[in-house]
């Protein structure tokens, strides 16, 4: 009976596991397609899995921020409103060239 027991429980854990893996899958394929609005749904007892899970989240939270952020600096820069400039240090530097190169024109 206990050995009945285990044998489901592992069961359940392999299932979840699998569930997790393919809805990390779909998100990480519409990522590379440019769709930041998904994040991984599923979880798992998993610990690892779950810390997997979350990381992911969070970079594609914090990609998308990131892109939002710099559509709004060229928003401006459309505008003729030069005023503001990148917050991200590497895109901060390239979008703080364009800012320079347009002011000098």
């Amino acid at each position: 009976k206990v050995v009945n027991q285990n044998i489901e429980k592992t069961e359940k854990l392999i299932s979840e596991d699998k569930e997790l893996i393919k809805d990390a899958e779909v998100v990480m394929k519409r990522v590379n397609n440019g769709w930041y609005s998904q994040l991984i749904q599923k979880d798992t007892s998993n610990l690892m899995l779950q810390e997997f899970r979350n990381d992911v989240n969070t970079m594609i939270v914090n990609t998308k921020a990131r892109f939002v952020s710099i559509n709004e600096i060229l928003g401006q820069y459309s505008k003729n409103d030069y005023n503001k400039t990148g917050s991200s240090p590497q895109l901060a530097d390239e979008i703080n060239k364009l800012f320079d190169k347009v002011i000098k024109m």
